[in-house]
């Protein structure tokens, strides 16, 4: 780039190598002048290979030179872009939940195969490297991309306590490691308070499932884990990402246990755990079931309607259900706020 001269017509430039060949596939734009200035500018581009490493030099020519040529040597800049793509995802819950340990995994994708099993990786946490219970997988194809992942495997003492934890991924003829990591800090933790809404209706009856709501409201911070268990087996329910209010969090769980199930009096539990520094192994739980007495301070009913029930409306009423039962959930909640601030 050309900048400050005049007259803008008499400007030239030559492109050479570090051979003193001239470069043929140069581009020359046209001069500006920008506004209020009395001087122009001018920018001419040339095009070279990622890999090259030679010098170029730009030769600039203009009658205020006094016949003499100004030149710039520069050595083009290699771009140092990644050829992965990394992903950290945190713990999967239901390990969590079952086998007391947090499982985090470190996923890289990329076009190239030998680019992703080349792939070096480094766990963290709190900058100290860790070398135990890691596991990499081999490199299979996905899609159009190939994919590899390597996993941290930490207990659940160890990922509440508010370490760090990085994953530091170094693929080769790059300088520069892509990194990604997790932080929980170690605030004071408050314990959320535990409400199961139960769906009623006047066709329940005549439904297959029983729609149940584990509402948790007041707590704090904002990470927080839910599962569902039916008798001794853990199950995966659909929660909400935590809603601010007031500083605090609210979340709500939804899960369908089958009618038939239900109808047999098994306990559902709701199971919740904390992240924090003084959290420990054991979940917070609330239980019900069809037998169980479900009060004000034990639980709610929450009606949805009459809806009626058959096998294509399924996606519409699992939706609906949950629509009702979080507006169930806010009213709920800014009760409770309304009756502690009285």
């Amino acid at each position: 780039m050309a900048t400050g001269f005049s007259p803008e017509s008499s400007l030239t430039f030559m492109w050479t190598d570090h051979k003193g060949k001239t470069v043929s596939n140069s581009i020359q734009y046209p001069a500006t002048t920008p506004q209020n200035s009395q001087t122009s500018m001018m920018v001419s581009q040339i095009q070279v290979k990622t890999a090259d490493s030679v010098f170029y030099k730009c030769e600039v020519k203009h009658p205020s030179l006094q016949g003499k040529l100004s030149e710039v040597v520069r050595n083009p800049v290699q771009p140092d872009k990644p050829c992965l793509e990394v992903t950290l995802n945190p713990p999967k819950v239901k390990e969590m939940f079952a086998n007391n340990q947090a499982v985090l995994e470190c996923v890289m994708t990329g076009g190239e195969k030998t680019v992703v099993e080349g792939a070096k990786v480094t766990w963290t946490m709190n900058t100290n490297e860790r070398t135990q219970q890691i596991t990499d997988s081999k490199t299979e194809p996905e899609k159009n991309l190939f994919r590899k992942t390597s996993t941290l495997t930490l207990s659940n003492m160890e990922w509440s306590r508010g370490d760090t934890v990085e994953c530091s991924v170094q693929q080769k003829g790059s300088k520069t490691p892509i990194k990604k990591a997790f932080q929980f800090g170690s605030e004071a933790m408050k314990k959320p308070e535990m409400t199961i809404l139960i769906e009623q209706g006047e066709n329940m009856e005549k439904q297959s499932h029983v729609t149940l709501a584990c509402v948790l409201t007041e707590f704090y911070p904002s990470d927080i884990y839910v599962m569902w268990k039916v008798e001794e087996e853990y199950q995966e329910g659909v929660t909400s990402k935590p809603l601010l209010s007031h500083d605090k969090f609210s979340v709500t769980s939804v899960y369908k246990v089958r009618k038939a199930v239900w109808d047999q009096n098994k306990r559902v539990t709701c199971a919740v755990k904390q992240v924090s520094s003084s959290n420990n192994s054991a979940p917070y739980i609330k239980t019900v079931s069809k037998a169980m007495e479900v009060a004000f301070g034990n639980g709610l009913y929450c009606s949805t309607g009459s809806e009626e029930e058959d096998d294509f409306k399924s996606l519409w009423s699992t939706t609906f259900s949950f629509i009702i039962l979080f507006l169930c959930t806010i009213v709920y909640g800014s009760l409770i706020s309304l009756f502690k601030l009285k």
